[in-house]
């Protein structure tokens, strides 16, 4: 590692020197939480600066190394942009709606909407944790290419695949086989730098250069970067992926699909198994069956119509559609090793996108080193050990012992695993993504995001578990948890493409990228069966820079009202119904931003089989800078608002704006076992309390404000933030704006920089509660829930400032803060933040990734980095306030002194109830209901004898139910003695014994038969009689054939033929039918024609040596056998002894040449054969010329002359042999003279030249004259009625009238109701109703004439409905007209009240309307009619706001309607003596579970708290314990004396007997011995030893032991 100072020149300044200073002193308080977390070894010293900062050497921006390349860093990023489809001179500008941003709208290739199935997301799917022992070689190797080859070479072996170019990703199958394996190397704590890059090879080949060390690992290297804690949170579950260019899906992640595609064991409850919605993954149009439970075959297309993404076009987790889902469980690490598959040259990106990855897991409670910091990241060929504890915040502080089960995660069989940390940190819907650093919204965009589901004890992904604690969203239940059929992630985000279909980003701005098309999990406009029930949507916006609203609507455009559950992955408090009330907007989701995510539930049981609803965005983009705001769900479903195409754009619309996603309601036949939702709304069920801080945590807390602006960029990043009122900073990885320490709660304002721009930012690591938005409280679905985004700018649902709460805990490291308008963010708006040890001094150094490893350079801090902007609040924060303890702020039947909704404390039973109110019967802090050992004795309470009652075997106090039973056979293992259930004592158990078991039938060796005695059990003994004969080959054991009569069976001996008769008694041994004298295998003679018999047992004729079947000439004659006719008996046409087949017949008639007129059989005598004569032959056709035709004697033949009659013209143009027209009669057939207009009439004798339908004279392409109306004919052609010079077709005035010809009614014919002559649409219409104002009776088409038209008459018009009050109704003629009269019947009732007008309710019979007299509640009873005036569930005579009597609970309700079992006056809830027998309840033992061992009704610990003495401190009073005694008192007699000593001794040695064992422990070990003797005498003697309580007096023993004392006399 090198660091290196790039502070040298740097100018200190007086603000700088102070806050130096500052940071100096300012150390948080000593906090520790678990192993200190950073390496002092791995810091650099604290430098304050606010100066820019130089580039590091060699570099002109910190993340340069990722662009290099053969000739070195190149000066500039150009590079990356070159290959894209719209060079920045070609950006379409001036456009109102600039969608997509610069480029041209995104051709559709015929795809229609909501015709393609939505794709759900793909789950990556465990890996064993382990490294594999022959791992598949890495893609794009030489060794993988060999694997994928095709086919073979001439040497027979197989071909490799290609090898890869620096512009390519590697080949699909192998990225497949090589992810489909277990690690191929351990994950270790320090960085991987030793390993090499798999792609050395190609990286130095490209690089043009050897290097020293390309390590396989892009994570830092050291301590400083180390896995933090790695001990305490070892990966337990293993993921791995290659992120990669795009490619066909091959399958392979089926089999790791937590669902298997399959139903469960209990029934058809699975809509992934076959025969579910979900079973078929993709569109198969053809009805294959091909994408039956698989992925198998799937392209990355945006719709099948559409063309299939190039890799340089998207990336993708494993390169792969549908995109990927991770699934974890609190409590279980993760290790997620991700493999860098991008091309070598970073200019092979379709001019987009960078080839270098750091992956955020966003939002994480992660460290540091695996939070996806922006300037750590790895390159093409390495890979990054992302390691993500899955660890509740607050594991360090709360819950610590992991007591609550509301903290903890599915065990897989039905049950909890508790863990620690604070249950109300749960989180729930993620999505992690890459954060390059300047390049985070290309990457992005371009395909490299997954989303992420977090399962818990509280959300368990399993609806039909009801335990209390799972909130039972949606989800299914065939699996113990994380469920999917009803639970779906769907990612939205618009995209745009080329006109090559190619995905396409405009690199070139930076307000903002806009699509033009929204697309659902990488789809257009899909369409998604559900069945009718509830269901989940965990919806995230994976937007570049486009927010959205949604809605949701039916097929007949009615609004349909769902919850929110969980805001930014966060389950929220209470849930919101999007139903109108409480500032929501029924139907219609608020403001989503970039990155944000909304999960919900829709209930789709309320439709039928067949109905369709649809998800609409609202929310109008013009362009990157901010969105228009939302346009009204009406006129979108109406058509009022409609986008419409244009080659070069889009008008009249954003066409994001609309319906994008359809659902398909199917018939649902099974049971929703899902929550309603509608009890967890505010005022009912809670599901995971807000932790919110206290008052006086805020009016502590640090403070720190971050400006959001444009103000002091440069064009290159235009964007900056500034920190605590400081100077704005674009983005360097290398400046620290804030560190909080370990254990701080802080409060952060975010603030926007104005100029109209808008901001989703984002806080890395921890989730804020958001405490004010310009000041007040945030509405409903943020008042609820936790945020890791917060929308700052000019648009709804945002504000200016905000004001956040945060905690930083367990984790330190280098964390960030950016806008997540991800073109904001990678131009510079975007900064470092660290969490920090209590009193760290120096610095975190900052990485500098290169192909060759990290190196480190220093950092520096701004002034205010440790101490932010003050203390406390700045502007008034919303703090939820605690009302008067006995009253009910919130109306739901609890104080405010009990109400964890106002207390802000404990509710771990979630009835609403703080603990603090509950009982806690062994007062250890946790209230019974969730007490798992109510009485404390160290047993849970479903295992506890005292309240089970159920059997014991061992008498240790736990019910047997709850201890291990292995063979289940309802014996515990303590009790059973054949622990297993297998038929075997345990004595003879393998499995108990741990002994030998040779032959693994589970009984010990030494309970087995060994014959021999040779120390092996005879099922395991290859020689059972030792006769050194295997038992298999043994004649005693087989009784099998013996030929050789040797002992063995023949079976055993060696039978080559394998014919039954072994060797030794068979005649032919090779069973080849070849007796053995005769078989060359045996003789080892001569066998020429390799048939297996000897040359000398068989045939020679000629007897020349050579048998006849490997002889060639049999007879001798000189003519081999094949052409000796002698032998063939075939043809001799030329009588030469030699068959006709082996002479040459080259034309192969059957006819060889010396017989043949035709030699070469082509139809030509020899001797006109050219091949024959060797003559010309210019036509080519095998003839001599000599033989041919030459009409015209020139000494060209016919068949090669182009001019047969030699008449000077061609023959193909020669009308003579043509035959053609002629019409010039030039000799020269038409056809090849000039036709211009290609009429058919050539040029010489065509009158109109060019076939315009103008003849040549009026043709002003021939004329060259005037022509105005550019109809093609000379203006001297046409009509021109005035006269005037000027054609009728360009003439304003044909008629020269003075009125132009469209207002002319000569011209047009139209009406002219005034008879001026002009037409009435020239003339002003004011309604446009069709009639003028000087025909119109109601000028401006309202509806009233004008004479009653106030906007005629200008009277009096007191509706203000257009119409003159004289001439309206006043039904009481008081000058007032009816509409305006607030008592239309003079009663002294207002209208509205007035149950004449408003027929409404008049319980009291007062003649007013019940709706405008008081109701206190709200129930709809007025007061005066209301039993339960105010609402509390208590009558009004029994109210204590009421009646004013006492109350002494405080529960509203007045004493004297309460119990009061002792009638004392004082009601039960409030009395400390509920039965009246003198003994407070919580010592009686009437009242409580407990000990009274004395039976005096005063439980025992009472007892001794009241005097009772308890010498020993175990709870039982001394006057319930065993026999009281005097130690060493050994006889009895009340003193200490010889006598003791001999009755000890007569005891030890000689039987005697000692009815108080206690007192001759003389010693107090617990023991009888010699020891005591020797004590008990220098007691007596020497007073060296002292003898322990009870000495002088009775007693009992303070020390437990084993000791009994049974009776005592010396106490009598």
């Amino acid at each position: 590692m090198r660091k290196s100072n790039p502070y040298e020149g740097i100018q200190w300044n007086y603000r700088s020197l102070v806050f130096f200073g500052l940071a100096l002193l300012c150390f948080s308080a000593p906090f520790v939480t678990g192993i200190p977390q950073v390496d002092e070894s791995g810091l650099v010293p604290l430098v304050i600066s606010e100066e820019l900062l130089p580039p590091p050497i060699g570099m002109h921006a910190m993340m340069d190394g990722a662009l290099e390349g053969p000739t070195g860093i190149p000066a500039d990023h150009s590079i990356l942009v070159l290959n894209n489809t719209i060079p920045e001179e070609n950006l379409i500008e001036g456009r109102i709606f600039d969608l997509p941003t610069g480029g041209l709208p995104s051709p559709l290739f015929g795809a229609v909407e909501f015709n393609q199935q939505m794709l759900r997301f793909e789950e990556f799917g465990t890996l064993e944790n382990q490294v594999g022992l022959n791992p598949m070689p890495f893609p794009g190797t030489a060794e993988a290419n060999a694997l994928t080859g095709g086919g073979l070479d001439v040497d027979g072996l197989p071909i490799p695949a290609p090898e890869l170019t620096a512009l390519d990703c590697p080949d699909g199958l192998q990225v497949e086989m090589f992810l489909d394996q277990p690690l191929t190397a351990e994950a270790t704590r320090l960085c991987n730098d030793l390993s090499q890059n798999p792609w050395k090879n190609r990286i130095e080949n490209y690089l043009g250069r050897p290097t020293t060390n390309l390590p396989v690992e892009g994570r830092p290297p050291g301590e400083g970067w180390s896995h933090q804690r790695w001990a305490e949170f070892p990966p337990q579950r293993v993921f791995q992926s290659m992120i990669t260019g795009a490619r066909t899906n091959f399958g392979f992640r089926g089999s790791m699909q937590d669902h298997g595609y399959e139903h469960s064991l209990d029934g058809d409850d699975c809509e992934f198994g076959p025969g579910g919605l979900y079973y078929n993954t993709y569109d198969d149009p053809d009805g294959l069956g091909l994408s039956a439970g698989t992925t198998n075959g799937l392209p990355v297309k945006f719709h099948p119509a559409m063309p299939q993404q190039a890799p340089e076009a998207l990336w993708t987790f494993d390169g792969t559609f549908p995109p990927k889902l991770l699934k974890v469980r609190y409590g279980e690490p993760v290790l997620m090793r991700l493999w860098n598959g991008l091309p070598l040259d970073p200019a092979s990106n379709r001019g987009f996108g960078l080839h270098t990855i750091s992956i955020h897991e966003h939002n994480g409670h992660n460290p540091a080193e695996s939070d996806g910091y922006t300037n750590a990241f790895f390159f093409p060929g390495q890979c990054f050990d992302y390691r993500w504890p899955v660890i509740l915040a607050g594991h360090d502080t709360i819950n610590t012992d992991a007591s609550d089960p509301r903290a903890g995660m599915p065990d897989g069989n039905g049950g909890i695993i508790n863990v620690p940390g604070d249950w109300r940190e749960t989180m729930s819907t993620h999505w992690f993504h890459d954060h390059m650093l300047d390049f985070t919204a290309q990457n992005v965009y371009k395909g490299v995001a997954a989303m992420m589901n977090y399962y818990s004890s509280l959300d368990r992904g399993n609806e039909a578990l009801d335990d209390g604690i799972n909130l039972r969203f949606p989800s299914g239940s065939s699996l113990d948890w994380g469920n999917r059929d009803y639970d779906i992630n769907l990612v939205i985000a618009d995209k745009a493409w080329d006109q090559e279909g190619q995905l396409w980003f405009n690199p070139f701005n930076s307000d903002g990228f806009m699509g033009d098309h929204l697309l659902t999990n990488w789809q257009y406009k899909p369409f998604f069966n559900v069945a009718a029930r509830k269901y989940r949507f965990r919806i995230l916006n994976g937007s570049v820079s486009r927010y959205l609203k949604l809605a949701l609507v039916d097929q007949n455009n009615n609004r349909v009202p769902f919850h929110m559950i969980c805001n930014d992955g966060n389950v929220m408090e209470h849930a919101v119904a999007f139903d109108g009330t409480l500032g929501t907007e029924l139907g219609v989701l608020p403001t989503l931003a970039i990155a944000e995510r909304y999960d919900i539930v829709v209930d789709f049981s309320q439709f039928q089989p067949g109905d369709r609803l649809y998800f609409v965005n609202l929310m109008e983009h013009e362009g990157g800078r901010k969105p228009e705001g939302p346009i009204p769900l009406e006129d979108v479903i109406s058509g009022a608002y409609q986008s419409t195409v244009l080659p070069t754009g889009y008008v009249g619309g954003d066409p994001c704006v609309g319906k994008f996603l359809e659902f398909r309601i199917q018939a649902f036949n099974g049971v929703d076992l899902s929550m309603n939702p509608q009890e967890f709304v505010a005022g009912g069920k809670t599901m995971i309390p807000l932790p919110r801080p206290s008052a006086e945590e805020i009016a502590t807390a640090t403070h720190r404000t971050f400006t959001f602006g444009r103000g002091s960029g440069t064009d290159n990043a235009p964007w900056t933030i500034k920190t605590d009122d400081g100077a704005g900073f674009t983005m360097d990885p290398r400046r620290v704006s804030a560190a909080p320490s370990l254990g701080d709660l802080e409060i952060w304002t975010i603030e926007n920089g104005g100029n109209g721009w808008s901001h989703p930012v984002h806080i890395h690591f921890e989730e804020g509660q958001i405490l004010s938005k310009d000041g007040e409280a945030p509405p409903e679905w943020e008042k609820w829930a936790r945020k890791d985004v917060y929308r700052i700018g000019p648009m709804e649902d945002s504000c200016t400032t905000m004001e956040i709460a945060l905690r930083f805990r367990e984790f330190a490291g280098s964390y960030m803060e950016h806008c997540h308008n991800t073109q904001h963010e990678d131009h510079a708006m975007l900064l470092r933040w660290d969490i920090e040890n209590p009193g760290q001094v120096n610095l975190m150094p900052s990485p500098l990734p290169t192909w060759e490893g990290v190196e480190y350079v220093n950092t520096v801090a701004l002034p205010t980095f440790r101490v932010g902007d003050g203390v406390g609040t700045v502007d008034p924060i919303q703090v939820p306030v605690v009302g008067p303890p006995n009253a009910d702020d919130d109306g739901d039947g609890i104080v405010n002194a009990c109400d964890p909704d106002q207390t802000g404390g404990m509710d771990c039973d979630l009835n609403g109830q703080d603990d603090a109110c509950q009982v806690d019967t062994d007062l250890d802090g946790t209230i019974d209901p969730c007490d798992l050992d109510v009485d404390g004795d160290g047993i849970l309470n479903t295992c506890d004898i005292d309240l089970t009652l159920g059997a014991d075997c061992n008498l240790d106090g736990q019910d047997d139910s709850c201890q291990l039973d292995t063979d289940l056979d309802g014996i515990i293992d303590f009790c059973d003695n054949d622990l297993d259930g297998d038929g075997i004592p345990n004595e003879c158990d393998a499995d108990q014994t741990a002994g030998v078991d040779c032959d693994f039938n589970g009984q010990d060796d030494t309970c087995q038969i060994d014959t021999d005695l040779d120390g092996t059990i005879d099922p395991c003994d290859l020689d059972v009689d030792g006769d050194g004969i295997p038992n298999t080959c043994d004649m005693d054991l087989t009784l099998g054939v013996d030929c050789d009569a040797n002992g063995q069976d023949d079976s055993c001996q060696l039978d080559t033929d394998l014919d039954g008769t072994i060797d030794l008694c068979d005649n032919d041994l090779d069973g080849d039918g070849i007796l053995n004298t005769c078989d060359v295998d045996q003789t080892a003679g001569a066998d020429c024609d390799v048939d297996g018999q000897d040359d000398s047992c068989q045939v020679d004729t000629d007897l020349d040596g050579t048998i006849d079947t490997c002889d060639n000439d049999i007879d001798g004659d000189g003519i081999l056998n094949a052409c000796d006719v002698d032998q063939t008996a075939g043809a001799d046409c030329d009588v030469n002894g030699q068959d006709d087949s082996c002479q040459v017949d080259t034309d192969s008639d059957g006819a060889i040449d010396t017989c043949d007129d035709d030699i070469d059989g082509d139809g030509i005598l020899n001797a006109c054969d050219v091949d024959q004569t060797a003559g010309a032959d210019c036509d080519v056709d095998g003839q001599d010329d000599s033989c041919q035709v030459d009409t015209d004697l020139d000494g060209s033949i016919d068949a090669c002359d182009a001019d047969l009659d030699g008449d000077g013209i061609l023959n193909a143009c020669d009308v003579d042999q043509t035959a053609g027209a002629d019409c010039d009669v030039d000799g020269q057939d038409d056809s090849c003279q000039v036709d211009t207009d290609l009429d058919g009439a050539i040029d010489a004798c065509d009158d109109d030249l060019d076939g315009d339908g103008i003849l040549n004279a009026c043709d002003v392409d021939q004329t060259a004259g005037a022509d105005c109306d550019l109809d093609g004919q000379d203006d001297t052609c046409q009509v021109d009625t005035d006269l005037d010079g000027t054609i009728d077709t360009c003439d304003d005035d044909i008629d020269g009238d003075g009125f132009p010809n469209n207002c002319d009614v000569d011209q047009t014919a139209g009406a002219d109701c005034d008879v001026d002559g002009q037409d009435d649409s020239c003339q002003v219409d004011t309604d446009s109703d069709g009639a003028i104002d000087t025909c119109d009776d109601d000028i401006d088409g309202d509806g009233i004439l004008n004479a009653c038209d106030v906007d005629q008459t200008a009277g009096a018009d007191c509706d203000v409905n257009g119409q003159d009050d004289s001439c309206q109704i006043d039904t009481d003629l008081d000058g007032t007209i009816d509409t305006c009269d607030d008592d239309l019947d003079g009663d002294g009732f207002p209208n509205n009240c007035d149950v004449d007008q408003t027929a409404g309710s008049d319980c009291d019979l007062n003649g007013q309307d019940d709706t405008c007299q008081i109701d206190t509640d709200l129930d709809g009873t007025i007061d005066t009619c209301d039993s339960d005036i105010d609402g509390d569930g208590i009558l009004n005579a029994c109210d204590i706001d009421l009646t004013a009597g006492a109350d002494c609970d405080l529960n509203g309700q007045d004493d004297s309607c309460q119990n009061d079992t002792d009638s004392d006056g004082t009601i039960d809830a409030c009395d400390e003596d509920l039965d009246g027998d003198g003994t407070p309840n919580n010592c009686d033992i009437d009242q409580i579970l407990g000990e009274d061992c004395n039976t005096n009704g005063i439980v025992d610990s009472c007892d001794i708290v009241n005097g009772a003495a308890d010498t020993n401190s175990n709870g039982i009073p001394d006057e319930c314990e065993p026999t009281p005694f005097m130690r060493g008192d050994v006889n009895s007699d009340s003193n200490h004396d010889v006598s003791d000593v001999i009755v000890t001794l007569g005891y030890l040695f000689n039987g005697g007997s000692i009815f108080c064992d206690k007192s001759a422990d003389s010693n107090d070990d617990g023991l009888i011995n010699v020891a005591d003797v020797i004590h008990l005498l220098g007691y007596i003697f020497e007073g060296t030893h002292e003898i322990p309580a009870p000495t002088a007096t009775c007693g009992i023993d303070p020390t437990e032991d084993a000791l009994e004392c049974e009776t005592y006399g010396g106490c009598q």
